[in-house]
C-alpha cells in the first residue's frame, strides 16, 4: 500500500529517498519550447511524430502525460 503523497513529502525533506515524486505540468507550450529548433528536428530529436508537434503548437490536442514530463525535461537553451 503506498503512503500519502504529505507523509512522503515530509519524509523526503527530511533526509530519507524513497522514490520521487514527477511534477508534471497540467499544459505546455511546445512552440516555446522549440523555438529555436524546426519542427522536424525537434520532433526527430525527441521521438514525437511531426504531426503530433503540429496539432500541439496549433491547440488541436494537448500532449499526453508521459510526452508532457518529456518536454518539462528538455533544455531550454537548445541550439539548432
Amino acid at each position: 500500500m503506498s503512503k500519502p503523497i504529505r507523509t512522503n513529502t515530509l519524509r523526503q525533506a527530511q533526509g530519507e529517498r524513497e522514490g520521487f515524486v514527477a511534477l508534471v505540468p497540467a499544459e505546455v507550450d511546445v512552440q516555446a519550447i522549440r523555438k529555436a529548433h524546426k519542427q522536424e528536428a525537434f520532433a526527430r530529436t525527441y521521438g514525437f511524430s511531426l504531426a503530433s508537434i503540429r496539432d500541439w503548437e496549433q491547440g488541436r490536442r494537448q500532449p499526453e502525460r508521459a510526452a508532457r514530463i518529456l518536454l518539462a525535461m528538455t533544455p531550454r537553451n537548445l541550439r539548432p
